[in-house]
Parts: C-alpha cells; structure tokens; sequence
C-alpha cells in the first residue's frame, strides 16, 4: 500500500526508543492493520519482516493534529505524501499504460466558512461511503487521497493567479 520499512533498526538505536518497546507499539499497529508485514525472509537464524502501510491508515483528529508539534505534524504529512509516491511509483512500474486513462490528480480551491467544514467533510464522506467496501466481484480497486490545506494568504495569490491569467484549477487524468 505504500512505503515499506525493515525492522525498526534506527530507533533503538538513536537510543530514542527500547527495542522492547519499539516492538510491541510495532505490534499494536499490525494488530490494528495499520501496518502490514509485505515480506519475510532469514536473516542470519532470525525472520526480518519488511513492513508496509495496511489496508486502514491511522486517521487522526483535530485533536490529534492539534497535540502535535510542527515536527511531528511534518512527519507525519511527509509519511502521507511518501505513501501516496510510492502507489504512483508502483502504478508506473507494475501497471500497464491504459491504467493511464484511470489515474487523475486534481488540486482546486474551496471559498469556504470554517464553520462550514464539517458539512462538507461529512457530505464527502456520505457521498463516498457506498464505494469504501467491495460490492460485487470483480471490482477494481482505487485509492482516493485528500488533503485540506488552508492557504495561507488566499488573497494574494488570487491575485496573482488572475493577472497571470492561469485557470485556478489544475487538474490531470480521469475525472
């Protein structure tokens, strides 16, 4: 599903983490199917498992988000955006090129009320939810990735984008 990673090496190793403990949050997650193990193989008497991103990605909450620190909340993004690289990586290697007509990325802004964020993150997700499961078979299966980005300063770089004459939204592939 996404970036894969050995063993947790270098965080005991920084001292930063016992293997201990290293190894049972390692646990917690493939228990809970946010990681997955992709492969297995002897090293030297023992199994090193090569780990994956699972099927049910840790989501986090406003109050998640707003625990971490900006550290934290780029590791995370960066974690998000080195998944979705390595789907497209995968799609471009393994996949043929009429999987091309299937791919799109669309980036677009949204003139919205904060206030009004919570309707339209639940009407996305209604609209959505009859697809999150298989319903017949033979389905093929698609990943859909969302970011929320408020711009910093929209004013400005509306602007911009109007005197350069450039459409405000860019988008590519399926639609």
């Amino acid at each position: 599903m996404g970036a894969e990673a050995a063993r947790p090496s270098s965080a005991y190793r920084r001292g930063a983490v016992a293997r201990r403990r290293c190894y049972r949050h390692i646990s917690a997650l493939l228990e809970a199917q946010v990681l997955t193990v992709v492969d297995e193989r002897k090293v030297r008497g023992a199994v090193e498992r090569t780990l994956g991103l699972g099927e049910r990605l840790a989501h986090v909450d406003h109050e998640g988000l707003d625990a971490m620190d900006d550290v934290q909340l780029r590791s995370a993004f960066l974690g998000f955006l080195t998944s979705l690289s390595s789907d497209f990586e995968r799609l471009l290697d393994e996949s043929g090129r009429e999987d091309r007509g299937l791919l799109g990325f669309t980036r677009a802004p949204l003139y919205i009320d904060p206030e009004e964020l919570p309707a339209l993150q639940s009407g996305l997700m209604d609209l959505l939810a009859p697809y999150l499961e298989p319903r017949r078979e033979g389905q093929r299966r698609f990943s859909l990735a969302t970011v929320l980005l408020p711009e910093v300063d929209s004013a400005s770089s509306e602007q911009s984008e109007k005197s350069a004459g450039k459409a405000s939204a860019h988008s590519t592939g399926a639609q």
